[in-house]
């Protein structure tokens, strides 16, 4: 039976999710402090935070099952140090009855932070010794002072953890990100949600500015990676990584010093963009892009090659990669992965547009992920406002590839160009812009 309890809430936050084949969708809506999820044509409340909330719980309770050692005080120290000082971390530390032995042992092992630090000894190593282990477990503390000291660290007695709230109610970014790890294991990939007349939603804070968000709205192609086909990547076919197929009279493109560009990604207009979608792409051909490899020193050297007619050179069908050099293993080299591209309409990224402060972050109508047309995921870069993406590889946590060294969050990068060039196909005026937290 469908659970209607905060279903008569506005909605906070909403977000789309599709597979790349099918008809498969998944819709996200946050109402009051629950998250519901529409599948199937049923609303039902998601479990993802629930979820992750006994995970951390067991997490927690497995720790706690372990002696404590000196270093699980470390963190509860330097919170104290960096809130109240180091004089008033210590009046703290021995209001909880906590042995000035162990604060001292404590600071020979992990100095204290910040200008007030002091060095045990110009020889201080992260390496534990046996003697180092051994002091490190022999804490000399009460069952009493211990449990004290774990009730400290989870914000709550170890005797609640089955059934405590973890930190702070969650917000709408809380809830939906809970969910996104299950769904993109599914395949599926986020578009931009609607509303039940068709347009696209607006978070209510912002729909007072409907007008002006709507003067911005452009189409995108999503382009998601199909997983778990088995099959091989045919000719002509969009996709990213992998050996780009040969247009006849196309060479592998270098950068200005000599050095071979890598392959990114493909993408076949012809079966993509044939209904004019874009209206500005072209409605046929194949768009090639290349980059160099992520190292600041050199600079953003990228390379778009666009070949109209899709037609195989006989005598030379297929190109051969270049020889990278040694370090090839671990340059950026995608894996090889067909593209699906379905068609969307988004806004820009709230960053773009003054908006009404205090929204979480998961109210952004901007969906992540790679595309073709649309806007691009800004943080730091900046774009022209009449430059438009002709390809934006987004970072893919799936393929355990991202471009650069940013981490989890970054690695994001997009071809862009301006409309005049685009609709001219001066594909060779295109820019490389690359961005990250």
């Amino acid at each position: 039976m469908e659970d209607q309890a905060g279903l008569d809430q506005p909605t906070q936050a909403a977000q789309l999710w599709r597979q790349p084949t099918g008809d498969a969708q998944v819709r996200l809506e946050v109402r009051g402090n629950e998250l519901f999820r529409l599948e199937g044509g049923r609303w039902q409340p998601a479990r993802g935070y629930a979820e992750e909330q006994a995970r951390v719980r067991a997490e927690l309770r497995q720790y706690a099952a372990q002696p404590l050692t000196l270093s699980d005080l470390w963190p509860l120290r330097d919170g104290w140090v960096h809130s109240l000082g180091a004089a008033g971390a210590r009046a703290r530390w021995e209001k909880e009855g906590l042995p000035g032995e162990l604060w001292d042992r404590l600071a020979e092992r992990h100095p204290l932070p910040g200008p007030e630090a002091r060095m045990a000894s110009e020889g201080y190593s992260s390496v534990l010794t046996v003697e180092d282990a051994e002091a490190e477990q022999n804490l000399g503390l009460s069952p009493e002072s211990q449990a004290r000291v774990r009730e400290l660290l989870f914000g709550v007695p170890v005797a609640d953890l089955p059934t405590a709230s973890l930190g702070p109610a969650p917000d709408a970014g809380d809830l939906l990100w809970a969910e996104r790890p299950g769904l993109e294991r599914a395949g599926f990939a986020p578009f931009s949600p609607r509303r039940a007349d068709g347009r696209l939603w607006l978070p209510p804070a912002w729909e007072a500015r409907r007008a002006e968000w709507e003067t911005r709205q452009r189409p995108v192609l999503r382009a998601i990676p199909v997983r778990g086909t088995g099959q091989a990547v045919g000719r002509w076919e969009s996709k990213l990584g992998g050996v780009p197929d040969r247009p006849r009279g196309a060479e592998w493109p270098h950068s200005p010093g000599g050095a071979p560009l890598r392959f990114l990604a493909q993408i076949n207009l012809t079966q993509a963009n044939a209904d004019g979608h874009l209206a500005d792409f072209p409605r046929r051909g194949l768009l090639q892009f290349f980059l160099a490899q992520p190292r600041e020193d050199k600079g953003s050297v990228g390379r778009v090659l666009y070949s109209p007619e899709l037609a195989v050179d006989p005598a030379r069908p297929t190109h051969t990669p270049p020889d990278f050099g040694d370090d090839h293993g671990e340059e950026f080299n995608p894996p090889e992965r067909r593209l699906a591209l379905l068609p969307d309409e988004e806004f820009p990224n709230a960053l773009d547009l003054p908006t009404p402060q205090g929204l979480p972050e998961a109210t952004d109508p901007h969906p992540a992920g790679h595309r073709v047309g649309g806007w691009p995921m800004v943080i730091n870069a900046t774009t022209a406002p009449d430059e438009q993406v002709l390809f934006q590889f987004d970072g893919d946590d799936l393929g355990r590839v991202l471009y650069g060294d940013w981490g989890g969050l970054g690695g994001w990068l997009a071809f862009t160009l301006s409309t005049d060039d685009l609709r001219a196909g001066r594909f060779e005026r295109a820019r490389l812009m690359l961005d990250a937290f």
